[in-house]
């Protein structure tokens, strides 16, 4: 990311300067009563993913649910191995494929729709979600805040907006495996970063993956990770269009 710093020119370095400084200020407030409005979004975003795919390969409906503590579950019964690989993958591609198209889109007309289809989706299947927690609540607020933005009317609070929802989106994907499955990883075969390593209660898409393949959970974690900052080094590097 240095590297990038000092090579980059332009509207590019202004990217990284912007996307840098979003990032390490979302991971600063993860775990925060002020972010948790985004970092519910982000987590509804991948939860969808997983939904979708389980939908695609089992005619069951998927149990989907986000928490109390905003972690969010999307349960599937499936006997085949190759649908249990791409279900278990399914979170993160959405994620990252999510950020692509928002921060792709955000120099056109289209974008006035997204954030309003976001809310309005995220509020009907929280409605309809198996238990409704506090994650709700924070869905209302987020839309409470799209609300202002269409109000506000301003094409650089529109932008602004939007870039942080698709960092969000790949900020989520690089906690969860840093935090969660990388360090966890490291603790356990050299005992160092205890303090810092997340534990989930449930199973990361790493661990899942780890069942079905056997590979371990922390090569599972550092791809996906450094897909991640791949992504994000690509939006940084997307070119603005002319608005249409």
């Amino acid at each position: 990311m240095v590297l990038f710093y000092y090579c980059a020119k332009g509207d590019f370095l202004k990217k990284i300067k912007l996307y840098t400084f979003l990032m390490s200020f979302m991971l600063l407030l993860w775990n925060t009563y002020i972010f948790k409005p985004i970092k519910v979004i982000a987590i509804f975003i991948h939860e969808v993913g997983h939904f979708l795919m389980t939908l695609l390969f089992n005619d069951k409906v998927a149990v989907f649910n986000i928490t109390l503590n905003e972690v969010g579950h999307s349960s599937n019964i499936t006997d085949s191995w190759f649908s249990s690989l791409l279900i278990a993958n399914s979170g993160y591609i959405m994620s990252l494929v999510f950020a692509i198209f928002i921060l792709r889109i955000k120099d056109s007309r289209i974008r006035k729709y997204v954030l309003g289809i976001i809310s309005s989706v995220a509020l009907i299947s929280l409605l309809h979600a198996e238990k409704m927690s506090a994650a709700f609540l924070y869905i209302i607020v987020f839309s409470v805040i799209t609300i202002l933005v269409y109000i506000i009317d301003n094409d650089k609070i529109f932008e602004y907006f939007i870039d942080i929802i698709g960092v969000a989106s790949i900020t989520y994907c690089i906690y969860e495996t840093l935090m969660k499955d990388i360090l966890p990883g490291i603790v356990t075969n050299f005992g160092i970063f205890k303090n810092i390593a997340v534990y989930s209660k449930l199973a990361t898409d790493s661990q899942v993956l780890y069942k079905v393949t056997g590979i371990p959970t922390i090569v599972w974690g550092s791809l996906w990770f450094f897909v991640s900052l791949i992504v994000l080094v690509f939006c940084m590097n997307v070119k603005k269009k002319r608005k249409y």
